[in-house]
C-alpha cells in the first residue's frame, strides 16, 4: 500500500502559495527536502506551477518548475541518490535557470536559455500541493517510496551559504520568504518530528530534532552491568542482558564525549558495541569496545562536532595526517556507484562482515586492518576511477597485489584499498606486436631479438605465472613463496631462486603501465640514459611513484631438467629436538655455502639459500667455531640427480643429507610448476615439526608452509667479500653466529609453532658478476655487489595451533622475547654488512637504508614524474 499527503485546504499552506500558480516564470524559488529511498518517485509536486522534484530509476534527480504556458526542467548531472542514505537537497529556480545542490554542494546548475521547453496543459491554478507522488488525471500516479522529512519552500534563490546554514541550523534559520515549512510523522510522538515513511511499513521511533540517538547492543553471551560513569549515568541501561539491544536519545551538543563501559563479572570482559547516530538524516559512526584481542578489528573514530541534520566528524587514518569529513566516505561511495560495479566494493556492515574480515586480511596475520573500502578491480579503468574517487574526497589509498608486504603497507585503518588481484589483461589496450598470443591474465610477444616477453597485470601470482611460463618453455626469475604476486615483487628487487643466473626480476623488466597521481595512465619504456620512472620501479619500492596496471618483463629459455634440492646439517631427530653427535659446526657450513656461491665456475647451481635456525642458549661466552645450529641449503640445479648429487660431494662432501623435492624442465611433460618447484624455501613448518616428533614421514610440501600467519622480519645485506675472519677488525662470523644463539629464544618455541631463524640469499653470481652485463643494467636496484642477504625471521604458526585458544597459546607466553631477539638481530654489529632488503621490510630501518646509493635519485624522480603534490601515493617506507 502506498501513501501520499495531499495538501489543500489545511493549515499548513499559505496564501503565499498561490504565487507558484501564478504563472510568472521570473519568481525564484527555492524547494527544500531531506530524502533516503533505494527506489524512485516523486518527492514534491504542484500541478498548477508545473513544480516537480522526483528520483529517477538511475538514482538521479529531476527538477522541474514551469508557468501556464511552459515547464522546464533539469537533470542532475550526478546520480546513485538511491542509496538507502539520508539527502538533503536544494532544488532552485533562479534568473539565471535552474539549480540542484545535495548536502550544501551543487551538482547541477543549468543555464535558463538551454534548458528544455515544452508545453504545459495544466490549468487547475488551485490544485493541490503533494508529498510523495505526482497525481494527475491522465497520468498513472507516481508514488514514493522511502522517507521524506522537513520540507521547506522559499520564494527565493538561496545561495550556497544560505542552504548550508538551513541544513546546519534549521530552527535557527529564519526567512521571510519562507512559505512553506513541515515537519511530520505519522506516528506523531513528538513536538517536531523529522520524518515521514512511505510503502506502508512503520518507520520506528523517529529522531527528534536537538538529539542524538545512540545504539547500544551486547554482543557477548552474558549478562554486563554497566561501572558507574558520571556523563553517562543518566542516559544508559543498568543492565545489558546477553543479545539485548538498547536506543537511547540523548540532548545534542556541539561536542561529544560520552563514556559507557559494561562489566562482565564471570569472565571480566568487557565486550559492548555502541553505535552513534548524528542524526536521522546521516550515516552513523560505530564505536566498538572490546577488552579482548578483537579489539584489532575495531575501527577507531573521534567525533569532534555533532550538529543537527550535519554530521561532522574528523577521521584520522593512522599515521597519515589526513583529516576528513564524515561525508567525504558517503560522497566517495556515490561516485563509485557511477563508475565501478558494487559487488566489487566491499565495506564493513553486518551484511557483509564475514565476507569483509576475509578480503581486509594480508599475508602477515600481525596486522589486523580495517579500511574503509576495498576495491577490486577487474579493469585498468576501474583502478583509475577508484583513485580519482578516493583523491577527490580526501581520502588516502592503499595498493594491494598479492598483500604479502612484511609490514602491512598494502593496507590501513581508514583507507581505500584498490585491490589488483582480479585485474584482468583484457581491459589493457596495448600496441599490437607480431608474434604475439595470449593465455588467462597472461600475453606473449617477441622483441626484436626473438626474446619472447610476458605482458602479465600486477595481481597475477608466481603458482599461476610460473606454470604458464613453464608450459611455453620460458621462465623469469621469479620468488620462492608461490602466493606472492609479481607487481610489489618486482618493484622492490625480486630476489629468488633464479638471481645467480638471471639477476633480480626487475632487471627483466622492459615496459610497464602506471597511473601517475593526475588519474592518467602512461606507457613508460626504457631510456637507458635518464633515471626515470621505468628505472625507479626497477628496485625502488612500490607505491611511491603511482599504480602500476600492466607489466612486460623478458623471459628466458627453461633449461631442459631443473632438481629442486635441499641439503640439511644437524637436523632435528626423531622423537626429540635434540642434536646428533655427529654435529657439524654452523661456522664450517656457512664457509663452505659461501665459497660455492663466490665461485664463478658454480653456473650450474641456479639460485639457492642457506637457513639457519636460531637456538635457546643460557651461555653468553661460547666457541662460535663449534657452535651448531639446524641447517638446510635450498637449491636450483642445472642437470640430471647423477651431476647433482656429485655436485654436492664435490662441495660439501658426504655430511649433509641430500633431498630432491622437486624436478621440472623443458623436457618435463604437464608439470604444474607453480606447486612443484615455486613454493616456499624461507619457512619452517610445525606440521613437519609434529610429524618429524611423532615419528612419521613428513610430505615435502606441508600444508602450512605458504600459508599466511603472523611474522616479523628484519634484514641486511653480506659485503662482496662476505664474513671472512680479519685479524684488525671483529670477526663477522661470531657476530652473526653470536646473534643466532640467545636466551631470549625458549628451548620449547620450535614444538609450539614459534620459529625463529635467518635466510641467506645468494645474489652473486653469473649474472653480477658478469661486469659487462651490470653496467649495462637500467634499474635501481642498489645492492648489485653484495654476496648474499641476511634475512632474521620470526614466525608463529598459530592457525595450526587452534586460534580459537586466543591466550590460551602456549605460543604468546614466548612470542615477546622472541620480538625482542628480532630487536637485538637488527641493532647487532655484524662486520662486512650493511644496508637492508625493501622486500624484507622493518618499518624500524630508515628509508634511505633500503635504497642507499639510488636514494636521492629515487626522490627526484618521484618529485618529477609522479605528479603527485598532495603525496598520496605514500606509505611509511616509500621514497616520501
Amino acid at each position: 500500500m502506498h501513501y501520499s499527503l495531499r495538501f489543500s485546504g489545511n493549515d499548513y499552506l499559505t496564501s503565499s502559495l498561490d504565487k507558484l500558480a501564478s504563472g510568472s516564470l521570473d519568481t525564484d524559488i527555492t524547494l527544500q527536502c531531506w530524502f533516503k529511498t533505494t527506489d524512485s518517485g516523486t518527492l514534491i509536486s504542484h500541478q498548477a506551477s508545473g513544480l516537480l522534484l522526483s528520483i529517477q530509476s538511475n538514482g538521479s534527480l529531476r527538477f522541474i518548475i514551469g508557468g501556464e504556458s511552459s515547464i522546464k526542467g533539469v537533470l542532475s548531472a550526478e546520480s546513485g541518490f538511491n542509496d538507502g542514505r539520508w539527502y538533503h537537497i536544494s532544488a532552485v529556480k533562479h534568473i539565471e535557470g535552474l539549480t540542484i545542490l545535495i548536502n550544501g554542494q551543487t551538482i547541477a546548475v543549468i543555464p535558463i536559455d538551454d534548458i528544455e521547453t515544452r508545453y504545459s496543459d495544466v490549468s487547475d491554478s488551485v490544485s493541490p500541493f503533494y508529498v510523495g507522488a505526482w497525481h494527475h488525471e491522465n497520468t498513472v500516479a507516481d508514488h514514493f517510496s522511502g522517507d521524506i522529512g522537513a520540507i521547506n519552500i522559499y520564494l527565493a534563490a538561496l545561495s550556497a551559504e544560505k542552504v548550508m546554514e538551513c541544513i546546519c541550523h534549521p530552527q535557527m534559520f529564519d526567512d521571510s520568504n519562507r512559505v512553506l515549512s513541515l515537519n511530520f510523522d505519522r506516528q506523531a510522538e513528538c513536538l517536531n518530528p523529522v520524518a515521514l515513511y512511505f510503502v506502508g511499513r512503520a518507520i520506528g521511533r523517529a529522531l527528534p530534532i536537538g538529539l542524538i540517538s545512540v545504539v547500544i547492543r551486547n554482543d557477548s553471551q552474558s549478562e554486563l552491568l554497566k561501572v558507574a560513569k558520571e556523563d553517562a549515568a543518566s542516559y544508559f541501561p543498568e543492565v545489558l542482558k546477553a543479545g539485548e539491544y538498547h536506543r537511547v536519545y540523548i540532548p545534542h551538543v556541539s561536542e561529544i564525549a560520552l563514556q559507557a563501559v559494561y562489566h562482565d563479572e564471570l569472565s571480566n570482559v568487557n565486550r559492548i558495541t555502541i553505535d552513534l547516530e548524528a542524526s536521522q538524516f546521516d550515516p552513523r559512526v560505530s564505536l566498538n569496545s572490546f577488552a579482548n584481542e578483537d579489539s584489532r578489528l575495531v575501527t577507531q573514530k573521534s567525533i569532534k562536532l555533532n550538529v543537527h541534520n550535519l554530521y561532522v566528524a574528523e577521521v584520522y587514518i593512522g599515521d597519515n595526517p589526513v583529516v576528513v569529513q564524515g561525508l567525504n566516505f558517503t560522497s566517495f561511495m556515490r561516485e563509485m556507484a557511477l563508475c565501478v560495479p558494487r559487488d566489487q566494493v566491499t565495506t564493513l556492515s553486518e551484511d557483509s562482515r564475514y565476507q569483509y574480515n576475509e578480503k581486509a586480511q594480508v599475508f602477515n596475520r600481525k596486522f589486523q586492518f580495517k579500511p574503509l573500502a576495498i576495491v577490486e578491480c577487474i579493469t585498468e579503468q576501474d583502478v583509475a576511477n577508484t583513485f580519482k574517487c578516493a583523491t577527490r574526497n580526501n581520502l588516502p589509498i592503499r595498493v594491494r597485489s598479492g598483500g604479502h608486504d612484511h609490514e602491512g603497507e598494502c593496507s590501513a585503518n581508514d583507507t581505500i584499498v584498490i585491490d589488483l588481484s582480479q585485474l584482468t589483461l583484457a581491459s589493457v589496450t596495448a600496441t599490437q606486436i607480431t608474434n604475439e598470443y595470449e593465455t588467462d591474465q597472461i600475453k606473449f610477444e617477441g622483441n626484436e631479438q626473438g626474446i619472447k616477453r610476458v605482458r602479465v597485470t600486477p595481481g597475477v601470482r608466481f603458482e599461476t605465472l610460473t606454470t604458464v611460463l613453464a608450459q611455453n618453455q620460458v621462465m623469469i626469475p621469479h620468488g620462492t613463496c608461490a602466493t606472492v604476486a609479481i607487481g610489489g615483487f618486482i618493484m622492490g628487487g625480486g630476489w629468488g631462486p633464479w638471481t645467480r643466473k638471471h639477476g633480480m626480476c626487475c632487471e627483466s623488466l622492459v615496459r610497464a603501465r602506471i597511473l601517475l597521481g593526475d588519474g592518467t595512465i602512461h606507457e613508460l619504456t626504457i631510456n637507458p640514459n635518464e633515471k626515470d620512472l621505468l628505472w625507479a620501479l626497477k628496485g625502488g619500492g612500490g607505491l611511491s611513484y603511482g599504480i602500476i596496471t600492466e607489466l612486460v618483463i623478458d623471459t628466458f629459455d627453461l633449461p631442459k631438467l631443473i632438481q629442486k634440492f635441499e641439503l640439511s646439517w644437524n637436523p632435528y631427530q626423531l622423537g626429540s629436538l635434540s642434536l646428533p653427535i655427529h654435529a657439524m659446526p654452523t661456522l664450517d657450513v656457512l664457509r663452505q655455502w659461501e665459497a660455492v656461491i663466490k665461485d664463478k665456475s658454480n653456473v650450474e647451481l641456479i639460485g639457492t639459500n642457506l637457513k639457519v635456525s636460531a637456538k635457546h642458549s643460557e651461555i653468553e661466552e661460547f666457541d662460535y667455531q663449534t657452535v651448531t645450529h639446524k641447517c638446510v641449503m635450498y637449491g636450483y640445479f642445472d642437470g640430471n640427480e647423477t651431476k647433482l648429487r656429485e655436485f654436492v660431494n664435490d662441495k660439501f662432501g658426504a655430511e649433509p643429507l641430500l633431498t630432491i623435492t622437486g624436478v621440472g624442465g623443458s623436457d618435463v611433460p604437464n608439470m604444474d610448476y607453480g606447486l612443484n618447484l615455486a613454493s616456499s624455501w624461507d619457512r619452517e613448518s610445525l606440521y613437519n615439526i609434529r610429524q618429524l616428533l611423532s615419528h612419521k614421514n613428513a610430505a615435502p610440501i606441508p600444508p602450512d608452509l605458504d600459508d599466511p600467519a603472523p611474522h616479523k622480519i628484519t634484514s641486511r645485506l653480506v659485503d662482496a667479500n662476505g664474513l671472512a675472519c680479519d685479524s684488525s677488525v671483529e670477526n663477522g662470523y661470531e657476530a652473526l653466529l653470536k646473534s643466532l644463539t640467545s636466551s631470549l629464544l625458549g628451548p620449547a618455541n620450535v614444538k609450539l609453532g614459534l620459529f625463529s631463524y635467518v635466510t641467506l640469499g645468494a645474489i652473486t653470481g653469473e649474472f653480477y658478476q658478469n661486469k659487462d652485463v651490470v653496467n649495462t643494467l637500467h634499474s635501481a636496484f642498489p645492492y648489485k655487489d653484495r654476496l648474499y642477504t641476511i634475512q632474521y625471521q620470526t614466525w608463529w604458526n598459530e592457525k595450526v595451533l587452534d586460534v580459537a585458544k586466543e591466550q590460551d597459546n602456549k605460543v604468546y607466553l614466548h612470542l615477546n622475547r622472541a620480538l625482542d631477539w628480532m630487536d637485538d638481530a637488527r641493532d647487532c654489529r655484524i662486520n662486512g654488512t650493511g644496508g637492508a632488503f625493501i622486500s624484507f621490510k622493518d618499518s624500524s630501518i630508515p628509508t634511505k637504508t633500503y635504497f642507499s646509493t639510488s636514494y636521492i635519485d629515487l626522490m627526484k624522480v618521484k618529485q618529477h614524474y609522479s605528479i603527485d603534490p598532495l603525496n598520496h601515493f605514500r606509505t611509511r617506507k616509500t621514497i616520501l
